[in-house]
């Protein structure tokens, strides 16, 4: 104890001391506490994605290193067709055990460095940094295949998914929101 309280520059009877515990254990559930509401509020509690508001400082910070000719970042819009059918024909809960499914079938199909996120209702989106055009096109082709043959909900659902892919290689200055709307486009058509 003594050789612990050295380390900390503690006088040695601080650690034997009850109410310095109580303090500090206080402070350290506090902690804890801040920890779990902050996750909360950044990550979906469906899918355990990061939610929209990291994904869009994640977009813009690509976007800038994209801008300065550091690397060409290609982002992804991805999602099952007519997914509220599932919602409908089986129930709300079920619909979301799919959802994680897919986002876990989606974190296992990318580099770790890949940045998954949730984007809203069935729609996530993927930031493929130091990605070009074609690779991102190749990806994007690779993530619909894998996650269309797999079979979700028990193995007794097939869904079919589409891709939309936007790409700022720095040519031209794009703000994240008018990447975000070529995304979408690709993705409706």
């Amino acid at each position: 104890v003594e050789a612990i309280a050295a380390q900390m520059n503690l006088p040695a009877d601080t650690l034997s001391d009850d109410a310095w515990w109580k303090n500090f254990l206080g402070l350290a559930a506090a902690f804890a506490a801040h920890a779990r509401t902050v996750s909360r509020t950044l990550f979906d509690q469906v899918t355990g994605l990061p939610e929209r508001p990291e994904f869009q400082a994640e977009l813009e910070a690509a976007l800038a290193q994209a801008e300065e000719g550091k690397a060409s970042t290609v982002l992804m819009f991805i999602g099952p067709d007519d997914f509220g059918w599932v919602n409908e024909r089986l129930d709300r809960r079920s619909g979301d055990l799919v959802l994680r499914e897919i986002a876990t079938g989606l974190r296992t199909s990318l580099r770790s460095h890949d940045h998954v996120a949730r984007y809203g209702g069935a729609i996530f989106t993927v930031i493929l940094v130091n990605t070009d055009r074609d690779v991102g096109r190749m990806v994007a082709e690779n993530v619909v295949r894998r996650l269309s043959e797999h079979r979700y909900h028990g193995g007794i659902l097939r869904l079919d998914f589409s891709a939309g892919v936007a790409v700022c290689d720095g040519s031209e200055p794009l703000s994240a929101l008018e990447v975000i709307r070529r995304g979408d486009q690709g993705l409706c058509a």
